[in-house]
């Protein structure tokens, strides 16, 4: 039985999900559930290219909470929910919801940086 290795893309997404080096796939990217490692344990990649590097990831982790509490709100205010819920509801999926995000928009971001990165620098061939 001949199994196939994993393609780029498969193999990028499995890194993102479990928090892995855009280079190595090996050394993980985060310490602790906030903290990022300055670089891979593994290969030495630089996890902190430049200053503010991960401002980018901020945004991109605000946007897909907004745009994953927007159309419940709107289910919610459709069904007629009671105030409080309707008020809770955003306050409580942005407390939990969030800081997930924002984890893995920074892994994302770090990812989508080095394949840009390499994939610019490839001589054409």
């Amino acid at each position: 039985m001949n199994k196939n290795p994993p393609s780029l893309p498969q193999l990028s997404f499995s890194s993102i999900l479990r928090g892995l080096c855009p280079s190595c796939h090996s050394g993980k990217v985060t310490r602790g559930f906030f903290g990022t490692y300055p670089q891979c344990a593994k290969c030495r990649y630089d996890f902190h290219p430049e200053s503010g590097f991960y401002l980018g990831a901020m945004v991109v982790s605000f946007f897909v909470t907004a745009a994953l509490t927007i159309p419940p709100m709107i289910l919610l205010k459709i069904l007629d929910v009671e105030l409080e819920i309707l008020l809770a509801f955003p306050f409580l999926e942005f407390l939990l919801l969030g800081p997930v995000l924002l984890v893995y928009s920074k892994i994302l971001w770090l990812h989508l940086e080095y394949r840009l990165t390499h994939q610019l620098n490839k001589p054409d061939r």
